[in-house]
């Protein structure tokens, strides 16, 4: 079986920005990810600060209210065309609705991602 992603569950996300000693556990969750050449996809992100520290830290994709409510999927093709007319034809971004308007990370199809 080969593994592509190793995807971080909210549980070890909710602890970003607090002084649990869980935290020690999501950055090690992390850089096993990036050891093995994973990408690293982080769900449950609600939190400004929590976006930057994963990003900081390499995580390669990342969901969560901070970036958008979910989406049905009868409406995601509307959805996705009105973020790309917004963010230009290169790379869609997703911003976050955090005081300063954000973490912009790149977002791409998984065919056309290559690995770290």
């Amino acid at each position: 079986m080969r593994i592509d992603a190793l995807k971080i569950d909210r549980s070890f996300v909710d602890p970003i920005g607090t002084e649990s000693p869980l935290l020690h556990v999501t950055g090690r969750i992390i850089q096993i990810g990036i050891d093995l050449r994973l990408i690293v996809i982080a769900e449950g992100i609600e939190r400004e600060e929590q976006a930057a520290y994963l990003k900081e830290r390499g995580v390669t994709l990342a969901q969560g209210w901070h970036y958008s409510q979910p989406v049905p999927a009868s409406e995601f093709i509307a959805f996705w065309a009105e973020r790309q007319k917004r963010h230009g034809s290169g790379s869609p971004t997703w911003e976050g609705r955090g005081k300063s308007g954000g973490v912009h990370s790149p977002v791409r199809p998984w065919g056309d991602y290559e690995r770290p």
